[in-house]
């Protein structure tokens, strides 16, 4: 009931939860309008290749290898509200060295050091949620964060878009940098207590850290409901993690678009993510947990079943449009499900551990599709890639989970089957 009862402006009225949404609303612009440069510093200005551009996304995945399992760790052991600031600093630091790169391997590094920074930042956030918007409120927090990402979608591909075609690509960084620090001032504004867990000054610390990442996997596999959305998740990726590569062919070299199309083009599939967004937030609670997230990948994998077999710009529109709304159903209940059932001092690692997994997955999909997509026509590809997610759907489908099941079972039974010193 108390979902029912609960409105987006309730959520509003949380002060802290407030000030980390529209941080949120502006870094994600900003990192928007960032994409759509680096893309028209690639594609256009140095006329590279898809494949080009997908070594990009391959250097933006593979901090999840190297500081993924590790990140987790790191936030739960520390005051997330810090671990954000700091994050946000960095990340606007780097992305300031972005208008001076004469080459692609200066880009790649730069983006790899962003998206390893990132690797902390985003846990972090994730955890936070929980700590500063009360539990009857998580599923609409979660609708208004999905919303703020879907939003910046619509608006920040076709601004940044068009802002690249006017005023270059430099301009855009530099307005990419100043959303990072206004989005660590207004993170820095939140009052919230935080119940850190600082490093013993004690024994072997390298060997602490890796009890504590095999406490957090150990977690995941016992806990089903947890594993369940770790595997399908994965899955689903393994399948579409690629997708960057083949839509970069289908928007410029077969519909031929340039840079302003290619950043409408994005906002229609943000436009369809923020109405998913909303049909969520406002009858999500009628519907089971696992109806919503199987649905989810149905329509995503036929939505892009009907893009290969048809190439339209109109088909395109259209689909991409239902392949937003989607998912929606898929991302606002799967992060509610690991915000309610995993314990306070464990989030960090549960969700480093869901990014490190489909970070790793969309690395193996990218690198399989950059070879096929020189061997296969994109057609077959995308057809290829939705039969797989479909055969995901119907697995999950079948599988016997059920999200509704008492949470206050899950922390007894974790404080039960716990072997780790109590103060860890």
């Amino acid at each position: 009931m108390g979902h029912e009862r609960t409105k987006f402006k309730d959520v509003l009225r949380v002060r802290n939860f407030s000030l980390l949404w529209v941080g949120q609303i502006i870094s994600n612009f900003g990192d928007r309008f960032n994409y759509m440069a680096v893309m028209g510093l690639i594609l256009f200005k140095w006329e590279g290749s898809a494949l080009d551009a997908g070594m990009m996304f391959i250097f933006m995945s593979l901090p999840a290898l190297i500081f993924g399992p590790f990140a987790g760790v790191f936030v739960d052991r520390y005051n997330k509200k810090k671990v954000m600031i700091m994050c946000d600093v960095i990340r606007a630091g780097l992305v300031g060295l972005l208008p001076f790169v004469s080459s692609l391997a200066q880009i790649y590094v730069i983006i790899f050091l962003i998206s390893s920074v990132s690797r902390f930042f985003y846990p972090a956030r994730s955890a936070i949620i929980p700590e500063i918007v009360e539990s009857d409120k998580l599923l609409i927090a979660n609708s208004l964060s999905q919303s703020t990402y879907q939003v910046s979608a619509i608006v920040g591909y076709a601004i940044g878009g068009a802002l690249v075609a006017i005023v270059g690509p430099t301009c855009v960084f530099y307005i990419d940098g100043i959303s990072y620090l206004i989005s660590a001032f207004l993170i820095f504004s939140i009052v919230h207590s935080a119940r850190q867990k600082l490093p013993d000054a004690s024994g072997n610390t390298i060997g602490r850290v890796k009890n504590e990442l095999v406490d957090g996997l150990r977690y995941s596999y016992n806990e089903k409901r947890v594993l369940f959305l770790l595997v399908s998740f994965t899955a689903v990726l393994l399948f579409f993690g690629g997708i960057n590569i083949l839509w970069i062919i289908l928007v410029r070299d077969i519909l031929g678009l340039g840079i302003e199309g290619m950043g409408i083009i994005e906002s229609v599939v943000g436009v369809g993510m923020l109405f998913g967004t909303l049909v969520v937030g406002y009858v999500g609670h009628r519907f089971k947990i696992k109806t919503m997230i199987v649905g989810g990948f149905f329509v995503f994998s036929l939505s892009f079943m009907a893009i290969g077999a048809w190439m339209t710009l109109l088909n395109v529109v259209f689909w991409v449009f239902m392949a937003g709304f989607s998912m929606s159903f898929v991302n606002i209940p799967g992060v509610t499900v690991f915000q309610k059932i995993v314990p306070e001092d464990m989030r960090g690692r549960v969700f480093s551990v869901l990014g490190t997994l489909t970070d790793v997955a969309a690395l193996i999909s990218m690198a399989i599709m950059g070879v096929l997509a020189n061997v296969f026509p994109i057609q077959a590809l995308l057809i290829a890639s939705s039969i797989g997610m479909l055969t995901v759907a119907i697995v999950s489908a079948f599988a016997r989970i059920n999200f509704e099941d008492d949470l206050e079972e899950t922390h007894l039974s974790l404080e039960m089957t716990s072997s780790g010193n109590p103060d860890n």
